[in-house]
């Protein structure tokens, strides 16, 4: 059902806690077929969230580094970073992928020591909406968070928030 969400021409952003499946349903949509950018924050992100993870490893090439994004192969899932996302071509990435994932978006609005890099981000995700919006096989854009900052107040026109829950536990606390 959540496939069905994310396809249309806004700008998905879509508020999920921790714990609550994102990584899953982005492994699952690789499985199908679906060619994927996923764009995270740090390379230390990448290290502990997408290198420690075998399956992932296998549906997804890591670019960060000296590792250059125009050695992108086509139908091949990755992984980059803000920073590297921020400078790749955005007329060829558009194409290229299905979809382009933007996880830990909240920091494109809060990480004010690295304010060019989410401005430049900020300003790639405008140019792929643009192409988006006036082609219907150009790569959807879908923010990920679990964390509510700014995102719905600048893409407030363009985008369709999606909130996700997770069951609650039943943990009770004795104090």
């Amino acid at each position: 059902k959540l496939l069905e969400i994310i396809t249309g021409e806004k700008i998905k952003i879509i508020f999920s806690p921790a714990g609550s499946g994102r990584t899953e349903f982005l492994k699952s949509l690789a499985k199908e077929g679906k060619r994927i950018m996923l764009v995270l924050p740090y390379i230390s992100v990448i290290k502990n969230k997408i290198e420690t993870d075998l399956e992932i490893t296998e549906l997804f090439d890591t670019f960060y580094g000296n590792a250059d994004l125009k050695t992108i192969e086509f139908g091949r899932n990755i992984v980059t970073t803000f920073d590297k996302f921020s400078r790749s071509n955005y007329d060829k990435i558009s194409k290229m992928f299905d979809y382009i994932f933007i996880d830990e978006s909240h920091l494109l609005f809060t990480s004010s020591y690295r304010i060019e890099a989410t401005a430049n981000v900020i300003k790639k995700i405008k140019e792929l909406y643009y192409i988006s919006s006036n082609d219907p096989f150009a790569s959807k854009i879908v923010l990920l968070t679990g964390t509510e900052t700014g995102e719905t107040h600048f893409f407030n026109k363009v985008a369709n928030i999606i909130r996700v829950s997770k069951p609650s536990l039943g943990k009770e606390m004795e104090f």
